[in-house]
């Protein structure tokens, strides 16, 4: 069965439509995947800054390095 028959089948809204009703979705579930998006960003984009960093570290003059 696809979800559109499902949802078509359903004679009942899937969350409450009146005013004031909030987010039909969790706030845990917002924010473990607002930490999940975070997360994997760091662990994707952190390499590529880490090696660019050490590209303008290693064309500065050694004076300035530490």
């Amino acid at each position: 069965m696809t979800l559109a028959a499902v949802l078509a089948a359903t004679p009942t809204p899937l969350y409450p439509a009146e005013a004031g009703a909030g987010s039909p979705v969790p706030l845990w579930l917002g924010v473990a995947f607002g930490v999940l998006v975070v997360v994997v960003s760091f662990v994707v984009l952190l390499p590529s800054v880490r090696h660019a960093l050490d590209r303008i570290a290693a064309r500065r003059p050694r004076r300035f390095r530490r």
